[in-house]
């Protein structure tokens, strides 16, 4: 399963990736398209109470194509079923967020690398 955090009607939103394909739109120009599954926003009271650091949501049937410059990251929905007062327990999924390659960059030092010759 590849889930990705995007950009969808202006604002952040997590679905599954089921395919990619490219689509011919004015002209001659062809564009990467995204056929997501939707995840529903996050529970408001597990947001408040973690100081927002805790997105719980609950998978849709909305499905959406986007095109793949609108993708962010890669994230993990790890499944959980919290109790949330005054609300049924459902299978909820929150978000795990990793650094990717752009922390390759934070030290400052830069190894020259080696072309394989020996001179």
């Amino acid at each position: 399963m590849l889930l990705k955090q995007f950009r969808w009607n202006d604002e952040l939103a997590f679905g599954e990736v089921h395919f990619y394909f490219r689509a011919r739109n004015i002209g001659d120009n062809k564009d990467a398209i995204a056929v997501i599954s939707l995840f529903g926003p996050p529970d408001m009271t597990l947001l408040d109470q973690s100081y927002h650091t805790l997105w719980s949501s609950i998978k849709t049937d909305t499905v959406v194509a986007v095109n793949v410059k609108d993708l962010v990251s890669v994230v993990a929905m790890v499944p959980h079923h919290p109790s949330i007062p005054g609300k049924p327990v459902h299978k909820r999924f929150f978000v795990v967020e990793k650094p990717g390659l752009d922390v390759a960059n934070m030290g400052g030092v830069e190894d020259e690398l080696d072309n394989g010759d020996d001179e």
